[in-house]
Parts: structure tokens; sequence; C-alpha cells
């Protein structure tokens, strides 16, 4: 793999130390769009990762993200729509006592 190519992997692989933080406004209601906006962005990394690593060659590091993508895509993602879904079906606050659990509150 070419030393420029492998040092921009080795950069875009850090998405967890640089883009694992979702800075919060203080609304709560926007934290699941936050998360839903910064999975997206995960998958789009990810995926763009994947595709230089079948461009290099490199098959065992693509080996090791497609879990990752795959994981994120198909459960993380999907979740997260739901959950959006039933705040705009329920509503901010009717969706925020349903996840209360019984004994959570102070």
């Amino acid at each position: 793999m070419a030393a420029g190519r492998y040092e921009r992997l080795c950069w875009r692989c850090r998405i967890g130390e640089t883009a694992g933080t979702i800075q919060c406004s203080g609304e709560i209601g926007a934290l699941p769009r936050k998360a839903f906006h910064h999975a997206s962005t995960v998958i789009r990394q990810l995926r763009e990762i994947v595709a230089l690593c079948e461009q290099e060659g490199d098959f065992v590091t693509r080996e090791k993200l497609m879990p990752l993508l795959l994981d994120t895509e198909e459960n993380h993602i999907r979740w997260l729509e739901q959950q959006l879904r039933l705040i705009g079906m329920v509503g901010m606050p009717n969706y925020l006592q349903c996840q209360m659990k019984l004994g959570t509150a102070g």
C-alpha cells in the first residue's frame, strides 16, 4: 500500500477517537438526530475505507472492518431510525416517559 494512502487509512481508522463524541446542545430531543447523523457519517467513512482496502489488496483489514460496517448498518442505524419514527409519532415528552424504567428516577 502506498505510504500516503496508508497514512490516510490509519487516520480514518481513528473514527472512535475523533468522531466518537457527540456534542450536546442541552436539548435532549437533538440527541437522537445527532446520533443518527454521526452513525451515517461512520458508515460512509467505513465504506470508503473498505473500498480503499479492496483497491490496495488489503483483504485482512477489510475482513476486520466488514463486521463493524454491517453491525452499524444493520443494527445501530435501524434502531436509531425506529427511535426517530417513534418520536415523530408520539412526541418527545411521551417518548422520554416510555424510556424511563421503574426505579431509575431520583
